[in-house]
């Protein structure tokens, strides 16, 4: 790798001595980077950029040197490519003049997990229309017949309360994100006394879907720093998915432990699990697991996460494919 160039400070900037320090900064940068003199030549070139132009013994990527070389050929100039395996990089380039040096700077981004942010969350959008299509098309379907068949109103009406509480559902996901990213720490007073009691109620809330929940509090639970309803929210939505995405007889176990200043919410099933490279998804918003027959919105576990972010908590999961999942909030204790 080619040494950095001693270039000379500016009056008003830090002077590093230790050139060797410089280069190891520049080496633990995310994108590749590479200085070229006026001549051409490439002076200096990250670890990331190395590898990315192919001298670090593997390939290099897909028409990046020839990227680089129109790149850094031009003056600002910015340039995306496909690499291997679909992955998506920004070439940017400028001139870089410093102590009387004409250089050129070309940074090498890896926009990969952008890109497939944006292309969840158009795909998402869809979905969420697709979502709130279904339930609002057979509410309107159901009022329509039941004013067609009086003889069968109830009935017609019955279905349609069930569509319409499926819209409800959907909105009221919406709305607890929107609120949650938005509201910040709140300043007013957070505190749920019983949290054993909270996680009680919420059991009971599942005793119509016929499956068996076992519960498994810690007594004495200290306070936290949620609000009854929402540690109430937090529970509902780990065994509403729980009950989605496993079935009966498989039990399904809701736990509340003390681990020092924490205390720790956890529903576990014994379903089919999650694969590994997907439970890094399952928190954002939209992202479903796509298992057939299955509906939601894709929004819930995102509120989970958003609310104990901003309590302070954490949230988290582990899963094994075929052998369940369990998912986890630690909440801090309420000073």
């Amino acid at each position: 790798m080619a040494k950095i160039l001693n270039i000379p400070a500016a009056d008003t900037g830090p002077v590093l001595e230790d050139v060797e320090l410089y280069a190891a900064a520049l080496d633990a940068l995310p994108f590749g980077f590479m200085l070229y003199d006026e001549h051409g030549t490439c002076v200096y070139a990250n670890k990331r950029a190395l590898g990315l132009i192919g001298l670090t013994g593997c390939p290099a990527e897909a028409g990046m040197i020839e990227a680089v070389d129109r790149t850094r050929a031009a003056g600002p100039r910015t340039e995306h490519l496909r690499g291997q395996g679909g992955a998506l990089y920004e070439v940017a380039g400028e001139p870089l003049p410093i102590g009387g040096a004409n250089l050129h700077a070309v940074r090498i981004a890896d926009l990969t997990l952008e890109d497939d942010v944006m292309h969840s969350q158009a795909t998402a959008a869809s979905d969420l229309v697709h979502t709130l299509r279904g339930p609002l098309t057979a509410l309107r379907g159901y009022l329509e017949l039941s004013a067609e068949e009086p003889d069968l109103a109830f009935d017609y009406t019955q279905r349609a309360l069930g569509a319409a509480l499926r819209v409800q559902q959907i909105v009221d996901d919406i709305l607890s994100l929107a609120t949650f990213v938005s509201a910040g720490m709140e300043e007013r007073e957070l505190c749920c006394g019983d949290v054993g009691a909270v996680a009680r109620q919420a059991v009971t809330a599942f005793e119509p879907s016929g499956r068996l929940i076992r519960a498994r509090i810690q007594e004495p639970v200290p306070p936290v720093a949620m609000t009854a309803a929402e540690v109430r929210m937090v529970l509902l939505n780990f065994i509403g998915n729980a009950v989605k995405y496993s079935e009966a007889p498989a039990p399904i176990d809701v736990e509340v432990t003390q681990e020092g200043a924490t205390v720790v919410l956890a529903v576990r099933d014994y379903g089919p699990g999650i694969e590994p490279l997907k439970q890094s998804l399952i928190f954002r918003r939209y992202h479903r697991l796509g298992v057939r027959g299955i509906e939601g919105t894709g929004l819930g576990l995102a509120a989970v996460r958003e609310l104990s972010l901003q309590r302070g908590g954490a949230v988290y999961v582990e899963s094994e494919v075929g052998a369940g999942s369990t998912f986890f909030v630690r909440v801090p204790v309420k000073a």
